[in-house]
């Protein structure tokens, strides 16, 4: 993995809202986001953002994970979204969240 992370690992800010039939997502990083992977993103399992709701647990994750392979018809070399549900976790989790953002790994 590089010695230092890239900008884009720096989240400023993150938004969702809503309209009839669809979903905005948005995020601001320290950085340009790349479309297509990097280094850093080649050398990690999964790289991604999320926006969870964390009164019901169901949230969104943005992700791109070319070293584990495919998973989505959608856009299988690129970006992508899942959508997931969290849980508790146990004593010893280390699932850290910062608002607006929740920041994990999907699934």
């Amino acid at each position: 993995m590089p010695s230092a992370l890239p900008a884009y690992t720096q989240l400023d800010a993150a938004a969702a809202r809503g309209t009839r039939g669809s979903l905005h997502l948005a995020v601001n990083t320290g950085g340009a986001i790349p479309r297509f992977p990097d280094a850093f993103i080649l050398s990690v399992p999964v790289f991604g953002y999320a926006w969870v709701d964390v009164a019901t647990g169901r949230g969104v994750v943005a992700v791109i994970h070319p070293a584990i392979g495919r998973d989505s018809r959608q856009n299988p070399q690129g970006w992508h979204t899942h959508p997931v549900l969290l849980g508790a976790g146990t004593a010893s989790s280390n699932f850290w969240w910062r608002r607006p953002c929740c920041c994990s790994s999907p699934r």
